[in-house]
Formats: structure tokens, sequence, C-alpha cells
């Protein structure tokens, strides 16, 4: 009987290798699993540095210029696939800034004086953004954003003393600028450790779509009247951290960055004999915040 036994399990031998090889084939050849999404998401709340100034565009002279600082709030999200990721962010600043300019006055009188008052301004702002690591570590990324913005510019009324010595009231001035941005830039994670990462990050930010409505109903003008604005190549650098909050999902983030951009001219309004000259502004900020992985 062990021989007729012996003899079965030689017969089974063959077939049995063959299943096993067979297996062993189906499993290399099985695709490998594919990888979780990962995720986070971010709040921020952050202060502004806003500087924005016109120019003549014959003479480079200075028009009128606005600065100050400025509360915002950001929110921010991350997905990550393999190597590849998308972003998203959506920022909004108000405040009031100062703003230094000359008075436009068909009295001579008063035309061209210095004037100084108050701007409330808005900030809207979103992002999206899409890019890979170049890097099996993922700490060099390079990526593409396309951007659209859209800034509110309520310059107040003040009184103005004219050379005579009189003084008149001087109205303000209501204008909305709305523009879409292409974006380009590199990002490097230099500290990567289990709960901590550093990194820093440069773009190139190219202005299109430019447009500016200026509400001349104080005037006697119409209520919204647009011009095109030139397109301009800016920048904008930024650094981040962020750090893990013990073995949980959330943690702290803080972010600086800075950037520039810049308007060319609009054609002459010939209805009104108004142009919106060239302009440029350069903001900065200081953003923190609380994070969640998913």
């Amino acid at each position: 009987m062990a021989r007729t036994l012996g003899g079965r399990l030689a017969r089974l031998r063959g077939p049995a290798l063959a299943a096993l090889a067979a297996a062993a084939i189906v499993a290399a050849a099985r695709p490998a699993q594919a990888a979780e999404p990962r995720g986070s998401f971010e709040a921020r709340v952050g202060l502004l540095r806003f500087d924005y100034e016109e120019r003549d565009p014959l003479t480079n002279a200075f028009l009128d210029g606005e600065e100050g600082f400025v509360p915002a709030v950001t929110v921010a999200g991350e997905l990550r696939l393999d190597r590849f990721f998308t972003r998203a962010m959506l920022r909004f600043a108000k405040g009031s800034v100062d703003y230094d300019g000359h008075v436009q006055s068909s009295d001579p009188n008063f035309d061209g004086l210095p004037l100084r008052t108050t701007t409330d301004a808005s900030f809207l702002q979103g992002e999206l953004e899409a890019g890979g690591f170049v890097d099996p570590g993922e700490r060099v990324a390079l990526f593409a954003a396309f951007g659209a913005r859209r800034w509110g510019r309520d310059i107040q009324g003040a009184l103005a003393t004219g050379r005579n010595g009189a003084q008149a009231s001087i109205a303000g001035l209501s204008e909305t600028y709305t523009w879409y941005e292409l974006q380009a830039g590199v990002r490097w994670t230099f500290l990567s450790l289990p709960r901590t990462s550093w990194d820093v990050e440069a773009r190139l930010v190219r202005t299109f779509g430019a447009n500016i409505s200026v509400d001349l109903s104080p005037f006697g003008g119409p209520s919204s009247l647009d011009m095109g604005l030139g397109s301009r190549t800016g920048w904008r650098v930024g650094s981040t951290l962020r750090q893990d909050l013990g073995r949980g999902a959330l943690f702290l983030v803080a972010t600086l960055w800075a950037e520039g951009y810049a308007f060319g001219r609009s054609d002459v309004n010939t209805t009104f004999g108004i142009l919106e000259p060239d302009s440029s502004t350069v903001n900065a900020a200081l953003e923190l915040g609380l994070g969640a992985h998913f």
C-alpha cells in the first residue's frame, strides 16, 4: 500500500509543481495594489502687507499709491497619489489702508494738489495647483497653477485746501480689479522628519485677462466703466513649516510669503478721455493656523 501511495504522489508531483508555478506567475503578473490617496486640510489667519502704486506711463512719475496691513483668512487643501499631487487655496482679506495721491479736478485751484485719505480694500484669491515630485523621497516638486483674483478699491472722500486757501470736499472713487494668473514653480522640502516638515518655494506668475471697472456715478458718468489692462510677469516666494501635534492627525502650520505683480496701462477711453496707468504691487504676509491629515 505504501508503494501504491508513493506512486500516486509521484504521479501528482508534476501537476502540483505546474500548478504552483502557474500560481507564482499569476501572482507576479498581478498589478501592485494602487497606493491609497493621502490628503490634508488647513485653515490659517494672518496679516497681509499691501503696497501698491501707479506711475505715469510717459515720465514714470509717482501718481498715487496705497499701503497698509490687512487681516487675511486662508483655507487650503492637498491630495497626493503616488508622486502626484493637487492643491486648492482660497484667501480673503479686508481692511483699511492709507492712500497717497493727487486731486484730479477741473478747478486749477485744486487740480494736482497732494491728497491723503484712506481706502477700504478687499481681496479675494483662489488657486488650483497640480504637480509631481521628481525624487523618491518627495522633497522636490514641480508644479503649475491657475489663479483668479479680485481687488475692490474704495477710495474715501476727503477735505482739501486749495491754493487760494479755500476748502472743498473731494469725492471718493470706487474701482474693482479682476484678473487671472498662470503660474509655474518649484518647491523644496529641505527639512523632512516624521513629525516636522519645512519647505521653500518660488514661482513665476503671469497675469492675463486683467480688467478694471470704475464707478463714475459721483462725477455724472456710468456706474461701471470697464477698461482692459496689460499683462505682466511677476513672482512669488514662500516658506511653510508644519509640525504634527502628538500622534494624532492635527498639525500646526506657519507660512511666510511675498509676491510682486504688475499691470500695463489701459487704452484711453475716448468717451471720457481717461486711462488707467501702469501699476505695480508688492505684497507680503505671515499666516498661522491649524491643519489635519486624512
